[in-house]
């Protein structure tokens, strides 16, 4: 009997059956039945299967033997069973069984036993095992050494590794040699590089910096980095994004030069990288400091359709104009990139000159090129392809840019016998911080395209409406067309700034309001039907556009539109806010004439130079981003007379369309708050309707200049036919500047 309750005991600890163990060992159960086949106890299959609670249970028992060892080899002796102490994080349960029942030599084997043994079982519990063997053996490891020293018993050497005494000597110093030789050669290695790092020969850094500098008037050259990181990927993106203009859309990104390049990916760099990442933003940043813009794969914004770079090749398939001109950085990856065969291709069926440059020596040759793409149809696109670039003349030749530096002279030679102009003057950095804006003159050859979106904008319906109307002081002409003269693209970064804080509030607003259950559809204005700018449906975007005078037009770029000033020169029909208009007829009535070029005009110093010349007789409006939110309508205007002495007399008439609540209940430079929403949430902009007070044109009326941001300004003529009309100093000193 005590043999069968002996074995069911052996067997629970080895299964992990806690419960029926501790049942087992109350009724008597021997804790130390050995296994006949091969001398195991319970304690040490427990330890063996990584069973702690049953090794717990086993080891409370008085009458277990802790010394107990498992005759399989090679097991150290008591090591399975202090092993089963080792996963249970009990460095004090181990101690006192070591200090029970153990020599002091054999602590020392038994806990340093007990760590190897540890490091041969799951990952989990070794990790745990030696951390609590390393506490609890620490002072019997210290004892075995003495022991050893003094001659106690057998050594630890002896017992492991059964190497006899008279060739131990050889060992130890074949030991210690290894030991130095290993320390000499770290110190061979590392000592040169710390001293030049020290004295700043070498930078050790984990990230090293993008090997690519960028020189106002010559390039550094193309380093690239022996492995390419994601972080190092991304800051190549980033920088050359930076290169185009602030305030164009991808969408609206068309410049005269395109760049094919494939990466070239090497096995220890991040996907989609490669020295052909190096090499495009290299060349790229070379075009920009010379003052051209190009568009390359880098650009294209992620989650992006790769087919928008093949709308750069087309010019978005005739609607804008194609590039001047496709560069080719020639690599050994361009012969085997589908994307880039398809894109020289295409340049080749758009007609668009094709520029090779060689970055690289070792090129395949015509029948080890494109292998991995089979079938007639690139079958035809290769021969194309081979065909073209077999027959031109590759810069450098012979060469490649990376050894001949002189390569990027040849590709700007090349670059201005095809015509690509330089970009207009910029303005110095100190004049930008200064003034807070730089100004960009569109041209015809870079810029056809906004130039012809900006053109649609001065459309007027009906025509026979120009020059009319009761804010016009007084009428000059006739005229029925407007046409646009010169436009320039205006950059303001902390205006910018303040319009994305206020686009976001709006947006956010818009949400929750939405969410209560408010129709937040887009109004639909006249200026929807010109393209080339991209919107916010979020914040119910549109473009519009606001007429000035030219003595005003410097101070309205510098400071931007401001709702406690727009307005003062013709009145406030809805109070001190930022008035805007969908027809250039409407801001039209309110310009000012700019006759002649005056070199001491400071607007003129910013506007016009060699690229751009003052085109005469023209007149300014700005075309403005503004956000409209959620809109309140009204066709009244504020009762502006004499009788009108308070505000409700002044603003009462000013109802909403929509449910005829007053639009300025407090004052009139901030409208009502939408009906049925807590937390308050304001109207974000008044729309004027046609109908009672306003006749001709609709306003739109905005009271925080954070939802609007000036774009571009326009320079335009007024024409009777196809006759420019001259202006006279009378009728200038006869314009005021407007609120629209």
């Amino acid at each position: 009997m005590s043999d069968s309750m002996g074995e069911a005991v052996y067997k629970a600890a080895r299964d992990g059956k806690e419960a029926e163990l501790r049942r087992l060992i109350g009724l008597g159960g021997s804790v130390n039945w050995r296994n006949p086949e091969h001398g195991s106890t319970a304690l040490i299959s427990a330890a063996n299967h990584g069973h702690e609670g049953c090794a717990r249970l086993l080891l409370e028992s008085e009458a277990i033997e802790v010394n107990a060892t498992d005759p399989s080899p090679p097991s150290p002796p008591h090591a399975p069973s202090l092993f089963a102490l080792f996963v249970s994080d009990d460095a004090g349960l181990v101690s006192e069984q070591l200090e029970d029942g153990l020599t002091v030599t054999e602590q020392g084997k038994v806990a340093v036993g007990a760590a190897v043994s540890a490091a041969t079982v799951a990952a989990t519990a070794a990790v745990r095992a030696a951390t609590v063997a390393a506490t609890a053996a620490t002072p019997y490891v210290s004892a075995a050494a003495e022991s050893i020293k003094l001659g106690d018993n057998k050594s630890l050497l002896d017992a492991y590794t059964g190497i006899p005494a008279e060739y131990r000597p050889a060992v130890a110093v074949a030991v210690l040699f290894f030991f130095f030789f290993c320390l000499l050669l770290m110190l061979l290695i590392w000592l040169p590089a710390c001293v030049m790092w020290l004295y700043g020969y070498v930078r050790i850094d984990p990230d090293p910096p993008i090997p690519i500098r960028r020189s106002k008037n010559r390039f550094a050259g193309f380093a690239v980095p022996r492995v390419i990181t994601i972080d190092m990927l991304e800051e190549y993106k980033r920088r050359v994004k930076s290169l185009v203009p602030k305030g164009i859309k991808y969408e609206d990104y068309f410049p005269p030069i395109v760049l094919s390049y494939a990466s070239g990916r090497r096995p220890d760099d991040c996907e989609g990288s490669g020295p052909g990442v190096v090499y495009v933003m290299g060349l790229a940043e070379f075009l920009h400091d010379r003052g051209l813009r190009c568009f390359s794969g880098l650009q294209v914004p992620p989650g992006v359709d790769w087919q928008t770079f093949m709308l750069r090749l087309t010019g978005e398939n005739g609607k804008r104009e194609k590039p001047k001109v496709l560069i080719v950085l020639l690599t050994a990856a361009l012969y085997q990139s589908e994307p880039c065969l398809k894109e020289i291709d295409t340049a080749i069926r758009q007609e668009i000159p094709i520029l090779p440059v060689r970055f690289e020596d070792d090129l395949p040759g015509n029948t080890e090129q494109w292998t991995n793409l089979k079938g007639a149809e690139w079958e035809m696109r290769k021969f194309r392809v081979q065909e073209k670039l077999n027959s031109l003349n590759n810069i450098p030749n012979p060469g490649t840019v990376l050894d001949r530096p002189s390569a990027l002279d040849d590709i700007m030679a090349e670059l201005d016998a095809r015509g690509l102009p330089a970009l207009a003057e910029p303005v110095p950095d100190g004049q930008v911080q200064e003034n807070g804006f730089a100004l960009r003159a569109l041209l015809p050859e870079t810029d056809a395209p906004m130039l012809q979106s900006l053109e649609a904008l001065l459309k007027t319906e009906p025509s026979e409406e120009l020059g009319t109307g009761r804010d016009v002081s007084k009428k000059y002409g006739p005229y029925d067309s407007l046409k646009l003269a010169c436009a320039w693209k205006v950059d303001h970064p902390s205006n910018l700034d303040k319009y994305t804080t206020g686009v976001r509030r709006v947006q956010e607003e818009l949400k929750r309001l939405q969410n209560r259950g408010k129709n937040v559809s887009n109004v639909p204005v006249k200026t929807d039907r010109v393209r080339g700018f991209t919107l916010s449906e979020a914040c119910n975007e549109v473009i519009l556009l606001h007429g000035t005078n030219p003595d005003r037009l410097l101070d309205l770029l510098s400071t931007g539109l401001n709702e406690h000033f727009s307005g003062t020169g013709a009145g406030t029909a809805f109070g001190d806010g930022v008035y805007l208009a969908e027809d250039a007829g409407k801001t039209d009535q309110y310009v000012g004439p700019d006759s002649a070029y005056d070199p001491s005009s400071e607007l003129h110093k910013w506007l016009y130079s060699e690229t751009v010349r003052h085109p005469e007789d023209v007149f300014y409006v700005l075309v403005v981003r503004a956000a409209l939110g959620f809109p309140v309508r009204t066709q009244r205007t504020l009762d502006n007379s004499k009788k009108a002495k308070t505000h409700d007399l002044r603003a009462g008439r000013v109802k909403s369309m929509d449910d005829g609540a007053p639009i300025f209940p407090i004052n009139c430079r901030e409208l009502s708050a939408v009906p049925g929403v807590m937390p308050t949430i304001r109207h974000h902009s008044l729309i004027a309707e046609l109908g009672q007070d306003l006749v001709r044109y609709r306003e739109f009326v905005l009271f925080n200049d954070n939802y609007v941001h000036i774009d571009y300004v326009i320079a335009y003529h007024r024409y009777n036919g196809d006759q420019k009309l001259r202006m006279t100093d009378s009728m200038t000193d006869s314009m005021t500047d407007s609120p629209v």
